[in-house]
């Protein structure tokens, strides 16, 4: 009798998701916002999981049973904003319908909703999943993690500044608290592109957080710019935390004669007061007929300009790890960036990728400009040390980290509380910023 207990508790550990499954083939579905950016991630990601191996030969660490396990990635789901709680049950219904171990979500707060508590949906689709099973894994990459340090910027923000301060005051110390728990400790793990977000991921609560940097796609593009070529490239859609108003005015101060390309479009309605603000500045600039912008490019337009171009400049406010980096970097693009510590990051992966100024300082960024234009050696440089970041970090090694990522979540035992399901939205007031254009 007691052989065949033995016997029923070898294969209960066996097949158990608590000590992960071994001949089972766990099912990954992944899920990102339907936008050209995360498609291109999330579909090459996936093409390089299931073209290199569908067993994670990589992991040393074998399991208690023996095996190493094999993942399933399924066709990823591509979603629109989420608005309603409604939209938020349509989407788990999709995301549930063939029973995935583990789902993984890259998360930007945009397509949920709103920032605002009352709005924003991420919870209620975390829920929706977790009611389907106790024991599905659900994890996120956060595109964008906001720092225990964020306030909203108050300088040049006319009137609404006195608005932007009391909030900072009195209501952010509330919506960060409710942004960290309601978006990450609901998770079973979550992954970040910088090792100076996790300490901000971890305060949620969430058991496991790991950084991956953002993979840079391939195939890799030498970069064969004109040697005479004095046009810089700014590459990235219309928003102040990408700094194109920067950029036009540090071209005031530079010495070079050198033409301003702004390769972007507008892709949030809340941007337009900005977009605007960009286009009025051009207006009355004392070089605006050096100055273009193009609107949204595909990839074949931008190779063109990034021949044509002997720098890209990247003058961010803040960044969680870009996707217009990448792209800049799969061309081999010198680029000149802000001083930002997720840039400095960068350069300690493989120094001197980035040409870096400082961070908010229109003078530094046409400092460094007619530096670099003046130097093409150091440009030269920049583009060389692009490509090596560019292999170091593309698709197959980023598809690992994932995948190792995956088995360190599935090995642990699912966070589900019943306190993970807001039938309510908490009690934090209503966020008077939300929606504002500047």
């Amino acid at each position: 009798m007691k052989w065949i207990i033995c016997v029923l508790l070898f294969l209960l550990k066996r097949f158990s998701l608590n000590g992960i499954v071994t001949h089972k083939r766990l099912k990954i579905q992944l899920i990102a916002p339907d936008e050209a950016g995360f498609r291109q991630y999330v579909g090459d990601l996936i093409a390089t999981h299931r073209s290199t191996a569908k067993v994670t030969t990589h992991l040393s660490q074998k399991m208690d049973s023996g095996a190493v396990p094999t993942f399933e990635f399924l066709d990823p789901i591509f979603f629109s904003p989420i608005r309603t709680r409604l939209d938020a049950k349509m989407l788990a219904d999709r995301v549930m319908s063939e029973s995935p171990d583990l789902v993984h979500i890259h998360h930007e707060y945009g397509f949920w909703g709103s920032k605002t508590p009352s709005k924003y949906q991420f919870p209620c689709f975390v829920a929706e999943v977790r009611a389907y099973s106790q024991e599905v894994r659900i994890t996120a990459t956060a595109h964008t993690v906001i720092d225990q340090g964020f306030s909203y910027p108050v300088k040049g923000r006319g009137i609404q500044a006195p608005f932007r301060a009391a909030a900072n005051t009195f209501l952010l110390p509330f919506l960060k608290a409710y942004w960290s728990k309601w978006s990450w400790g609901i998770l079973d793990g979550v992954t970040a592109h910088s090792k100076t977000q996790l300490p901000s991921l971890r305060k949620s609560g969430c058991k496991i957080t790991k950084s991956i940097p953002h993979y840079i796609p391939h195939p890799l593009r030498p970069h064969l710019p004109n040697p005479n070529s004095k046009q810089i490239l700014v590459f990235g859609y219309f928003t102040p935390e990408k700094g194109q108003d920067l950029i036009i005015e540090a071209l005031k101060y530079t010495k070079t004669n050198v033409n301003l390309i702004l390769a972007g479009g507008l892709r949030r309605n809340e941007d337009q007061l900005f977009y605007d603000h960009c286009k009025m500045l051009i207006s009355n600039h004392p070089k605006k007929e050096k100055i273009t912008v193009t609107g949204y490019l595909n990839f074949n337009e931008l190779d063109k300009i990034c021949d044509e171009s002997a720098l890209a400049v990247l003058p961010f406010r803040a960044t969680s790890g870009s996707g217009s980096l990448a792209d800049l970097f799969t061309r081999s693009m010198p680029v000149l960036a802000s001083d930002l510590t997720l840039n400095q990051e960068i350069n300690d992966r493989i120094p001197n990728s980035l040409a870096l100024f400082k961070s908010e300082s229109p003078e530094s960024c046409a400092n460094s400009i007619d530096k670099l234009i003046e130097n093409p050696e150091e440009i030269k440089v920049l583009s060389q040390n692009a490509e090596r970041y560019a292999q170091e970090f593309g698709p197959e090694p980023i598809a690992q980290m994932f995948e190792t990522f995956f088995h360190e979540v599935l090995n642990q035992n699912s966070t589900y509380r019943v306190s993970d399901r807001p039938e309510k939205t908490p009690n934090i007031p209503s966020n008077p910023i939300e929606g504002s254009k500047l």
